[in-house]
């Protein structure tokens, strides 16, 4: 049954809306402002040279894989799924919230170690113009911040969950925390591990993202049960796939060229290149990003309640647009017979009609008794 929108509720619901779009608004603004003095204190240790360029290099890879897996994958599946579950069963959401977390564990941890094995190759494809001091550079680097995929990509998993619980105070908080924790190990450390501590500082960062929205889960009944499978990751993927069509190209052909042809312009040219796009990124989606977080849980439970039957449970992939009278019994399309889950009374009537009963008198020169279905009743 479709619900019936009151005044009242829609006012409701915007006011959660703009109270969530402020909470959102603060943290995107605090992170890019955080984010903004972590580029400063990066251009007054260690300026714009080729050690610069080795670490953005190595930063860059993890975040793009991050771009690529997990980030975009929150707006567009996660949410909307974690809520059509969450409005049904919480039982459901908390079985497809562990086998997500299970399953984005175990694919990030192989890609890590990837990236640990292959870190050489990996720098010269993003920095092949760079001298060979600064290759090996960005491959030790690489081996440094590469387990940072993990702890991003497991972080907005939680942070998909949150959303959907409309608890947006918790993953208003990551962005600024990873950077203020780039900063603070690069401002203490740079004295002994040199531009190390900026990649040390962007492992600390990712791993607390994932801790600053643990106290998020209290008081939501979250059970966690490890699991690789759900109805739901189908459901998940579905959703993801026509938008990591088109991060694909992003990730895999125009990021690395770029940074490419920035490494044979010279020491430096990854840093300028860097530090412009922070610029001119930096007052970029403040407003719009933070409405569109806030607005999509709500548009979200709208599309789910439309979806549910009458049980209240989801209605599974594909099945929203079948009419009501194809959800009642009726018969098949292979000659006429009764479709084998119809209920056993319309089975019955079928049956009677199909062959009406007869009490024949079968002496010589009887007369034919009529169908009882034709004697007028009464």
């Amino acid at each position: 049954m479709n619900e019936v929108t009151t005044p009242d509720r829609t006012a409701t619901e915007l006011e959660q809306v703009a109270s969530a779009a402020v909470v959102l608004a603060l943290g995107n603004v605090a992170s890019r402002a955080v984010g903004l003095a972590r580029e400063v204190v990066k251009s007054y240790l260690f300026g714009a040279g080729g050690v610069v360029d080795a670490y953005n290099v190595a930063a860059r890879v993890p975040l793009l894989l991050y771009d690529l897996l997990v980030a975009g994958m929150v707006h567009s599946a996660l949410v909307p799924v974690f809520v059509a579950y969450g409005e049904a069963r919480r039982a459901d959401l908390w079985r497809l919230f562990s086998a997500l977390i299970c399953l984005t564990t175990l694919v990030m941890a192989l890609l890590v170690i990837v990236i640990e094995c292959f870190a050489p190759q990996i720098a010269w494809l993003f920095s092949g113009g760079s001298s060979p001091e600064v290759l090996a550079l960005t491959a030790d680097l690489l081996r440094i911040a590469g387990p940072a995929l993990l702890f991003l990509s497991v972080s907005d998993v939680v942070s998909g969950l949150l959303y959907a619980l409309r608890r947006f105070a918790y993953p208003a908080l990551t962005g600024a925390v990873f950077n203020a924790a780039i900063v603070l190990v690069a401002v203490l450390l740079h004295a002994q591990l040199g531009v190390a501590a900026m990649a040390l500082g962007l492992l600390a960062g990712a791993a607390l993202r994932v801790v600053v929205q643990a106290p998020g889960l209290r008081g939501t009944g979250m059970r966690f049960r490890p699991a690789l499978n759900h109805p739901g990751l189908r459901r998940v993927a579905a959703l993801y796939a026509p938008i990591v069509l088109g991060l694909l190209v992003e990730v895999l052909i125009s990021r690395p060229v770029t940074y490419n042809l920035a490494s044979r312009t010279g020491a430096g040219g990854i840093s300028w290149m860097d530090y412009a796009t922070t610029l001119w990124q930096f007052p970029q989606g403040m407003v719009a990003t933070a409405i569109s977080f806030a607005v999509l849980p709500t548009l979200a439970a709208h599309a789910a309640a439309a979806r549910h039957d009458r049980r209240g449970r989801p209605v599974p992939h594909g099945a929203g647009a079948r009419s009501a009278a194809e959800r009642r019994p009726h018969r098949a399309r292979d000659g006429g017979h009764l479709h084998p889950g119809a209920p056993r009374r319309h089975a019955a009537f079928r049956a009677r009609q199909l062959h009406p009963v007869r009490h024949r008198d079968d002496r010589p020169g009887a007369a034919p008794v009529p169908d009882r279905a034709a004697v007028p009743r009464g």
